[in-house]
This record gives C-alpha cells, structure tokens and sequence, in this order.
C-alpha cells in the first residue's frame, strides 16, 4: 500500500526552489515531488526530506516510519536569518 507524503512549507521571504526526498526501503527510493507516494519494502524506514529556497537556505528533517498509516506529513519551516 503506498504511503502518500506532503511537505507543507511556511515560506518567509524567499519562495521553494526543490524538494529532496529519500526513502530507506522505498520504491521510488527518492523524489523531487513536494507529495510522493511511496511503497516500503520493509518497516521501520527512515524518511528525509531536504527543502531548498531561491537563496539557497536549506532545511532536512528526517522521520522514522513504523507502520503504514493513511498519510504521513514532514513539516519543517524554512526561515532567513536576519
């Protein structure tokens, strides 16, 4: 059963530029989608999601999946330093 995943980003200044995901066990195994769905081959996995903006900040964020619920969602806020 896929896994949908959605990264929901609070922007502060300067837009998203790519999303990275990597998916231990997954199928697909990475993505630039900001929502993929993914098949485990086995679980627990890890999951990170690296966020890039247009001034190049990134943010990662990594979660642990233990079993198969509905969805899943990594949220992370990108901010400047001012």
């Amino acid at each position: 059963t896929p896994i949908t995943f959605s990264a929901q980003v609070t922007e502060r200044g300067s837009a998203v530029s790519s999303y990275n995901w990597q998916f231990q066990f997954g199928s697909p195994n990475q993505s630039a989608n900001p929502s993929p769905s993914v098949v485990f081959s086995q679980l627990p996995a890890t999951v990170s999601l690296t966020i890039t903006d247009n001034d190049n900040h990134a943010c990662i964020v990594s979660q642990n999946v233990t079993s198969a619920p509905p969805s899943n969602q990594l949220k992370r806020r990108i901010f400047r330093e001012r």
